[in-house]
């Protein structure tokens, strides 16, 4: 360390004025110095928007934006592009800057859009249900945007920009196409984990096409031309849907593990299929539930079955239901027959119908029965919880 400080070589520059700087900053990055977008950015906006009446208002509303996205846990640079292909044109992030510094011209309205954006992004990405209380069917969309957080899937955040920027010219109710957004991004990324790169390209196709239609169109048109666009998209990602062969296949991977991660994953996909039994009209609090091993993770004696032979099926989620936690202590690690009267007082759908299928099957419950329910989750999954078409 010490030798590396004492090779350090401190170069100063004196210039005439802060525009000189800006410059000399800029083809510094020019020389191949690593500066990120956000820096060179930053430094142009600096350039291009003089302070007014002794307020330097761009510093201001550029840590403001700073601040939004850093809440969300998210590389300023990310945002910046997303915010860009939402926009204006598809790039790669080697692009961005090269991009925006040709192609805008009103630097005070481009930072007022990229504020007004970060606003938007940090709603999307650390929002409550309240702040989408001033939403027809915001209960829903709040829905989805957690879920979309929860599979840690960003790059629909790039059409949900647009979506939030027009929203008010809009003329039309885009709840589904979000919706729609959830359970594609299930079967595409969450569980197939399919290629980003190709439905990022979708994402900002379709965004911008929105962004196109509120801008040229006459109020009276855009309703139709977005509803005609959203049901484009909606073509669109039924074409990149994954078949039900590799959906079923990926889906049969689909375990418990031990993370906070996991068992919210694992909530998530068990309360959804149980909503289907349900009616859609029951709403489970994760934060009352358990996830509940039929077979345990450390079965008692009764089991006859050692952990090391488990290991493989055990987690599966073919084997792992929802219980209230206040029967949770109840049902333990003993055989089935013992815990079937902690399970009979359950009252999620789920549980209730598992109940009658332990007793068809005479309590019998091990590899085959577990792996047997995967599949069948797997169609249920796949046909009548998260379709797209």
């Amino acid at each position: 360390m010490r030798e590396s400080i004492g090779n350090l070589q401190v170069i100063r520059i004196r210039v005439n004025s802060e525009e000189d700087a800006y410059q000399i900053f800029e083809s510094t990055n020019a020389r191949n110095l690593e500066l990120s977008v956000a820096d060179l950015l930053k430094n142009l906006i600096f350039q291009k928007i003089k302070e007014k009446g002794g307020k330097d208002v761009a510093k201001t509303m550029w840590m403001d934006i700073v601040n939004n996205i850093e809440e969300t846990g998210t590389d300023v640079k990310r945002f910046l592009r997303y915010f860009w292909i939402s926009k204006y044109n598809f790039v790669t992030e080697k692009q961005l800057f090269k991009a925006i510094k040709r192609e805008i011209t009103k630097w005070d309205d481009f930072l007022e859009d990229l504020y007004n954006a970060s606003v938007d992004y940090n709603r999307i990405l650390v929002g409550g249900e309240d702040d989408w209380s001033d939403m027809k069917r915001g209960d829903r969309i709040y829905k989805s945007l957690s879920a979309l957080k929860l599979m840690r899937v960003t790059q629909c955040n790039v059409f949900l920009l647009s979506i939030l920027r027009n929203l008010k010219k809009l003329g039309t109710d885009p709840t589904r196409a979000i919706e729609l957004i959830e359970r594609f991004s299930f079967n595409y990324s969450s569980i197939c984990g399919l290629p980003a790169n190709r439905v990022e390209r979708v994402y900002s196709k379709y965004a911008i096409e929105i962004e196109s239609a509120v801008r040229s169109l006459h109020p009276k048109k855009i309703p139709g031309k977005v509803q005609n666009i959203l049901a484009q998209f909606g073509k669109e990602l039924a074409d990149l849907n994954p078949s039900f062969e590799n959906f079923s296949e990926s889906f049969e991977e689909v375990s418990y593990r031990n993370s906070e991660q996991s068992r919210q994953q694992v909530k998530y996909i068990l309360s959804e299929i149980n909503n289907l039994d349900e009616g859609g009209e029951h709403k489970i609090d994760f934060a009352n539930v358990n996830i509940e091993h039929l077979l345990p993770q450390n079965p008692d004696k009764g089991w006859g079955l050692k952990k090391k032979e488990i290991k493989g099926y055990v987690n599966k989620i073919g084997n792992l239901t929802l219980i209230h936690k206040k029967l949770n202590s109840a049902v333990g690690n003993q055989p089935i027959k013992g815990k079937i009267k902690a399970l009979r007082q359950s009252k999620i759908a789920m549980t209730i119908n598992l109940v009658k299928k332990l007793k068809e099957l005479n309590y019998k419950w091990g590899e085959n029965q577990i792996m047997k329910r995967q599949k069948e989750l797997a169609k249920v999954a796949y046909h009548k919880v998260w379709i797209v078409s």
